[in-house]
């Protein structure tokens, strides 16, 4: 069981921003509302803790680290955006930091894939967010770490030995973007942008740590209806070729952004699709125990039941019949291309890594039980 603390800043009404009605205090409280129910949604192998059960309480800063050593945490989270007082520099500071522990290193890692997360999501919109790194700060009066929240996830620590005999192995504070700053604030006071701040969270943090989220209630496929949800490792088989969509329902058929059924990866912005709408497709995908098509336009995954849609190959191809690979929870693999699943390289130190868990075309792979990435199963070799 992974338990997580996440430490919503400050307090109601706390830090006003440049948009009307935006405070840091409040917006920070919804956001770990929304990352605690992402993290926990689809897995019963994360627990999460809020140092606060109401926006308006205001626990000390070291009080709110030491909730996640009393609770044998292995991550603390404090959640904040950022801020600068010169009025002449607001519109010219963005960006999102993330600062960790100056006595956990090897949680610099996990630090720059939430840092990246969080702008993937931001900049799009804003302009301007980009990445401001991992950073610490120390005490000059201490040598300790500086800030009181990640002071007490260490409980105290002032050395690298003191912290790693501790539970907590990753503290952090993340900026997420200035509300002094009026393009960052605008994005920060949509609470359905803050939703996708925390969905893009846990989902690194499930990557991170191997933990692949397991089947959901798949609302509003039609085509999915009666379906084997099972999350089992799918077989590949080559499909080029074009996809029609014959199901006739008012509701249409779901895009989906992973070959899983569910309703947190419905494409919002691919779906519905409906009768009559013609698909060029690279692959189907064996899922549970029905399949998907996958479309070649990138925008994911459509049903590939018979009921729903018709398959037409292309000129010289073959039906799809021959299975290109299978991996499996267990595997013994190499790496082909070192490329996370979300698009970002890594190093494969390794010649042969374990597969830790396979969910659709994703599989985490690592060392022992030391996760490395998660990578699309194309991109690994079984040996």
């Amino acid at each position: 069981m992974l338990k997580i603390v996440i430490d919503p800043g400050h307090y109601t009404g706390h830090n006003k921003g440049q948009s009307a009605g935006y405070y840091e205090g409040n917006a920070v409280y919804k956001l770990a509302q929304y990352l605690k129910d992402e993290l926990q949604s689809g897995t019963d192998q994360i627990k999460v803790i809020l140092t606060k059960s109401t926006m308006a309480e205001n626990p000390s800063v070291s009080e709110r680290g030491r909730i996640a050593v009393r609770n044998g945490a292995t991550v603390f989270i404090s959640l904040h955006t950022n801020a600068v007082g010169d009025v002449s520099k607001q519109e010219k500071a963005y960006g999102v930091s993330v600062y960790r522990s100056l006595y956990l290193p090897d949680s610099e890692d996990l630090g720059k894939k939430l840092a990246d997360a969080i702008v993937d999501v931001m900049a799009p919109v804003t302009g301007v967010t980009y990445s401001r790194g991992v950073l610490t700060r120390k005490s000059t009066t201490t040598g300790k770490d500086y800030y009181g929240v990640i002071r007490g996830a260490v409980n105290g620590a002032g050395t690298m030995a003191q912290a790693s005999a501790g539970t907590v192995k990753h503290a952090f504070i993340i900026e997420h973007g200035f509300h002094t700053n009026s393009r960052e604030c605008a994005y920060l006071a949509d609470d359905t942008n803050l939703k996708k701040i925390a969905r893009a969270e846990a989902d690194i943090i499930k990557e991170h740590f191997g933990l692949v989220a397991g089947s959901l209630p798949d609302h509003g496929e039609s085509g999915g209806g009666g379906q084997d949800k099972s999350q089992e490792p799918q077989a590949v088989i080559k499909a080029a070729g074009s996809v029609k969509v014959i199901y006739e329902g008012p509701d249409g058929l779901n895009i989906h952004t992973t070959p899983e059924w569910g309703s947190r990866n419905i494409n919002k912005k691919a779906g519905p699709v409906y009768a009559g709408e013609i698909f060029n497709v690279t692959e189907k995908v064996k899922v549970g125990a029905e399949a998907m098509y996958k479309l070649i336009s990138g925008a994911g995954y459509i049903t590939a039941s018979e009921k729903y849609v018709t398959f037409t190959a292309a000129s010289g191809q073959e039906s799809p019949q021959e299975p290109i690979k299978e991996i499996r929870t267990g595997n013994t693999v190499a790496v082909i291309r070192n490329v996370t699943y979300t698009g970002r390289s890594f190093k494969a130190y390794y010649d042969k890594y374990t597969v830790l868990a396979v969910s659709g075309d994703r599989a985490v792979i690592g060392v022992g039980k030391v996760v490395t990435a998660a990578v699309n199963v194309r991109d690994i070799a079984v040996i």
